[in-house]
């Protein structure tokens, strides 16, 4: 019943939109080291949008991805489970310079 909704096709449209968005600022953040900060933020936004859309499998392989991108820039062996884009914030290069 909700399919037929046509304001609920157009949300699903914007979601796949802003999904190939963030598909796009990921190749744009693999590019330089420096950015891996804003990769990872990118990558934990792309895996709430693979929620939204019930995409669990890609959703938790994208976590996976960001919970190493973390590691990788706060040099730190323990990673929180519930990983959310602010967990990069101090990270991020330009906040850096």
């Amino acid at each position: 019943m909700l399919s037929s909704c046509p304001r609920l096709e157009v949300f699903q449209e914007l979601i796949l939109d802003f999904s190939d968005l963030l598909d796009q600022a990921i190749k744009i953040f693999d590019r330089h080291v420096c950015y891996t900060g804003e990769k990872g933020r990118v990558i934990v936004l792309k895996s709430t949008v693979l929620n939204e859309l019930g995409e669990g499998d890609n959703a938790s392989d994208c976590l996976k991805q960001a919970r190493s991108l973390y590691q990788k820039v706060s040099k730190s062996t323990e990673v929180k489970a519930g990983l959310v884009p602010a967990d990069f914030d101090k990270f991020l290069h330009v906040w850096g310079r």
